[in-house]
């Protein structure tokens, strides 16, 4: 999933990568402001409240939400990314199916989508957890998704990968620890 979101990022793209745990939600749009921050206006947007007439005077000034829900604060980030010529990939690792923002997240999509957006959406999880997801009643959407199956990967390219990464860390496994 790296590979892909550095490479969109060369086809201009802004790539956010997380991994379903809570927050996600949170951690995707932060993400977004701060990789696209030369291209999206986040300014914060204040009107004042309150004025009072005291000894030393005050002022109470709130900030003013553009968009009340997740969906539209993203949906506004993604309408400015695509003014400037660009789309949004968003990447999420260890799907998890019982999380309620994994849900949302799906299912906010789907609207991003069928409004034309240019974003996209690249999961990765185990096989159990992707259909229990797929299987959700409100993500029926994802069911056209293209899915890719890994499947197993070989007892050779495995071994070799473990002894690349020990080695790469200055490390050492004997043949026995690396079996």
């Amino acid at each position: 999933m790296s590979s892909l979101a550095t490479r969109a990022e060369s086809h201009g793209w802004i790539a956010v990568k997380t991994t379903a745990l809570p927050g996600m939600l949170e951690e995707i749009e932060f993400g977004t402001k701060r990789a696209a921050a030369h291209l999206i206006d986040s300014s914060y947007h204040f009107e004042v409240t309150g004025l009072g007439i005291a000894p030393l005077g005050s002022i109470e000034v709130n900030r003013v939400h553009d968009a009340s829900t997740w969906r539209y604060r993203m949906s506004d980030i993604i309408d400015q990314l695509n003014g400037a010529g660009t789309g949004l990939l968003v990447t999420v690792d260890e799907v998890d199916p019982t999380l309620d923002e994994m849900i949302q997240l799906a299912a906010t999509y789907q609207h991003f989508v069928t409004d034309g957006k240019r974003v996209a959406l690249l999961m990765a999880g185990l096989p159990n957890n992707v259909s229990t997801l797929l299987n959700h009643k409100t993500v029926s959407f994802l069911r056209r998704a293209q899915q890719y199956h890994l499947g197993r990967i070989a007892d050779y390219d495995v071994r070799e990968a473990l002894i690349r990464t020990i080695q790469e860390n200055d490390r050492l496994a004997d043949a026995e620890g690396i079996d």
